[in-house]
């Protein structure tokens, strides 16, 4: 038993982890029971505190004050940066742009994620490139759709991904 438990009546700062470790890298976060909503939202931060120690560690410290909501299984997550996938058509390629901050609004255009961050290319030659999410029922988990459609000389080739989003929260 945890002599250390996260107590969600009084202002704590840290609990032991129940299992295996948790390996935590620099500039990770602590996110408890993200339910996508205000006040239980990871991107807006009501849920997510800064993790004041890394390493393999069995007791996780934190700033920033309580949680606003218990998560009834008892899950966390630790999470790092922000990483976007983004069709740029207009230079035919597929770009991923990661490293910078988790933000309350998702940057929706080249141009603002060219501002917050150096994109790597992924893919040339895209001549159709769509991602699209649904959402699952309750507490079943969501599947991101990717259709990519690449194009060189004469070869076409039309690729479609099917991702699954575990939706515990």
């Amino acid at each position: 038993a945890s002599d250390n438990p996260l107590d969600f009546a009084a202002s704590a700062d840290s609990f032991d982890v129940l299992g295996a470790p948790v390996n935590v890298g620099a500039g990770q976060q602590l996110v408890i029971y993200n339910l996508g909503v205000s006040g239980a939202d990871a991107y807006e931060g009501t849920n997510r505190r800064a993790l004041a120690t890394t390493g393999n560690l069995s007791s996780l410290s934190f700033s920033g004050g309580a949680f606003p909501q218990p998560s009834p299984s008892s899950r966390f997550y630790v999470v790092g940066t922000a990483t976007t996938y983004a069709c740029d058509m207009t230079n035919r390629r597929l770009v991923m742009y990661s490293g910078y901050a988790i933000q309350s609004t998702q940057p929706a255009s080249i141009s603002a994620l060219n501002a917050l961050t150096t994109g790597r290319q992924i893919a040339s030659n895209v001549t159709s490139c769509q991602m699209q999410y649904v959402p699952g029922a309750l507490q079943r988990s969501g599947i991101v759709l990717v259709y990519l459609g690449l194009t060189q000389d004469a070869a076409r080739v039309n690729l479609m991904q099917q991702i699954n989003v575990v939706n515990s929260p």
